[in-house]
C-alpha cells in the first residue's frame, strides 16, 4: 500500500532582530539544509513531493536567516496513522539541533556514539599494546627493538585516540527530543474539554520557553487532531509574531513550528475526499482542509486556515 502524506507548508518574511541562540548544539542554518537533505535521501523512501516541499520550505527559511531577514516556518503534517509524520518532524529538529549537548558536526549523537565506541576500544588496545610491549623489553633480549617500536606505536596512537574522546565522547548525548532547542509535544484524548484546553497551553508554555532560549527552536505538536476546536483556539499564539504565556514573551521570526495530525477516520471520512497517489498538491491541500473541517466538526479555527492550511 502506498503511504500517503500531505505537507502544507506557510511562510512569512517580516523583519528580523538578530538575537543569540543559547543552544551549544544548534547546527549552522547552511549545514542543516544539507544534513536534512541527506537524511531523507538515506533514510525516507519515497515520498517525492514531500521531500520536496520540506526541504524547498527549510532553504527558504536558511536564506532568510543568512540575509537577516525573519522567516518563521510552520509545517502541517497529516495523513493516516503510520506514514512517518513524526518521523519527518523528528529529521527536521535533529537537522536544526544536534542530539547532544554541544555542537560536534555529527548529524545525531548516534554517530559520535559509534565514534566514541570505536575510540574507546583503541585506547583499550593501546594500553594492552603497551603493556606487551614493556613485557617484550624485559622478557626478551631478543625482542628489545620490536617492543620498543610497539611502545612507541601505542603512546602515538593512545594519544590519538585521547584527543577524539575528550572531542566526541565526552559530549553528553541528548536524543530527540529532549536535546536542547527543541519543543515537542503529543496531545492526548481528553473527555473534558477544559482538560485539553489545559494542555494546550502547557504546549504554548514550553514552546515559549523554548523559542525565548533560542529563537531559531523548533516546536513539534503531535496529534492535533485530538483537540477540540476551543483547545486548538489556544494554540493561536504559535501563529503570533511575538510568542506569549505567563511572563514570557519570545520572537518567533526564526521559529520552525511543526503540527502532525492524523486525518479524519470517522464513517463519514470519505465525503470529505481522500488523499490518492499521484495527487496533485493543490488537491492534496483541498484535501487535508476538508479532512480539518471534518475533524473539528466545521469550527476550524480562523488563525488554523490563514496560517497553516493555505
Amino acid at each position: 500500500m502506498m503511504l500517503r502524506l500531505a505537507v502544507i507548508a506557510a511562510i512569512t518574511t517580516l523583519a528580523a532582530a538578530q538575537q543569540r541562540c543559547s543552544c551549544a548544539n544548534a547546527v549552522p542554518n547552511a549545514k542543516s539544509v544539507d544534513l536534512l537533505e541527506d537524511a531523507f535521501a538515506k533514510r525516507v523512501a519515497g515520498r517525492r513531493r514531500t521531500k520536496q516541499a520540506v526541504l524547498a520550505a527549510i532553504r527558504q527559511q536558511a536564506s532568510a536567516a543568512s540575509s537577516g531577514r525573519a522567516a518563521p516556518l510552520r509545517l502541517h503534517f497529516t495523513g493516516p496513522s503510520g506514514v512517518g509524520k513524526s518521523f519527518l518532524a523528528q529529521l527536521v529538529a535533529t537537522a536544526k539541533f544536534e542530539e547532544s549537548r554541544r555542537y560536534t558536526g555529527y548529524s545525531t549523537i548516534g554517530a559520535g556514539a559509534a565514534t566514541a565506541a570505536s575510540v574507546a576500544t583503541g585506547a583499550v588496545v593501546a594500553k594492552v599494546s603497551t603493556w606487551g610491549a614493556l613485557v617484550a623489553v624485559v622478557s626478551s633480549p631478543i625482542a628489545v627493538a620490536g617492543g620498543l617500536l610497539g611502545l612507541l606505536s601505542a603512546a602515538l596512537f593512545g594519544w590519538q585516540a585521547g584527543d577524539l574522546a575528550d572531542a566526541y565522547w565526552g559530549t553528553a548525548p541528548a536524543p530527540y527530543p529532549t536535546q536542547c532547542g527543541v519543543s515537542w509535544w503529543k496531545f492526548a484524548s481528553f473527555s473534558e474539554e477544559k482538560d485539553a484546553v489545559s494542555d494546550a497551553r502547557g504546549a504554548v508554555k514550553a514552546a515559549a520557553s523554548a523559542v525565548a532560549e533560542c529563537p531559531g527552536a523548533v516546536v513539534v505538536l503531535e496529534d492535533v487532531n485530538r483537540l477540540p476546536p476551543s483547545a486548538l483556539r489556544a494554540l493561536e499564539p504559535l501563529t503570533q509574531p511575538l510568542l506569549r504565556s505567563g511572563d514570557i514573551a519570545a520572537p518567533t521570526s526564526q521559529a520552525t513550528i511543526i503540527f502532525t495530525s492524523d486525518l479524519y477516520t470517522g464513517a463519514d471520512s470519505a465525503d470529505a475526499g481522500i488523499l490518492e497517489p499521484g495527487m496533485s498538491a493543490n488537491d492534496a491541500a483541498h484535501v487535508a482542509s476538508r479532512q480539518a473541517r471534518k475533524m473539528w466538526g466545521g469550527a476550524e479555527p480562523a488563525w488554523w486556515a490563514r496560517d497553516v492550511a493555505t
